[in-house]
C-alpha cells in the first residue's frame, strides 16, 4: 500500500485574467511567486495579477521557451531562496514555465496530459509515490 498526496491545484481557465473577481475568489490571499516569459504580453498579463493580487515575493520571467539545464538551475535557486512558505505559485505561459515549478519543488510531481486515461494517471500517482520514498 502507498499514500499519495499532491498538494497542488492546477487552474486552466480562459479570460480569467479580465475576471479580477473571479482571479482573487480562485487564489484568495497570501504570498506568491510567479513564473513567466519576458514577453510583452506576459509582462501586460503579471501586471493583471499584481493590480489583483498584490505584489508577489519573487516574479522570475527569464524563462526560455526551450529551457536549458543551467536556465532551469538558475531559476531553481532563485526560487528556492526567495519563494519559501509561499502560498501559490502562478505559472503564466505555455508548459516552459511549469518545469522550474516541478524541479523548484519540494514535493515529487507528475504531469499528465488532460484526456489522460486512469491508467496514466494511476502510473504518474505511482511514479510520484516511488519518488517520494
Amino acid at each position: 500500500m502507498f499514500k499519495y498526496h499532491n498538494p497542488s491545484k492546477i487552474i486552466f481557465e480562459t479570460g480569467i485574467l479580465e475576471n479580477k473577481k473571479k482571479l482573487k475568489e480562485i487564489i484568495g490571499d497570501g504570498e506568491y511567486c510567479i513564473f513567466t516569459y519576458s514577453d510583452e504580453v506576459f509582462k501586460r498579463y503579471t501586471n493583471q495579477i499584481i493590480d489583483v493580487l498584490g505584489k508577489p515575493k519573487l516574479i522570475i520571467n527569464n524563462i526560455l521557451p526551450n529551457p536549458d539545464y543551467k536556465n532551469l538551475k538558475d531559476i531553481c535557486k532563485d526560487f528556492s531562496e526567495k519563494c519559501k512558505n509561499i502560498k501559490f505559485a502562478i505559472a503564466l505561459g505555455g508548459g516552459s514555465v511549469i518545469g522550474p515549478i516541478l524541479l523548484g519543488s519540494e514535493f515529487p510531481m507528475q504531469i499528465v496530459q488532460m484526456g489522460a486515461s486512469v491508467n496514466e494517471i494511476t502510473n504518474a500517482a505511482i511514479f510520484s509515490a516511488y519518488d517520494a520514498l
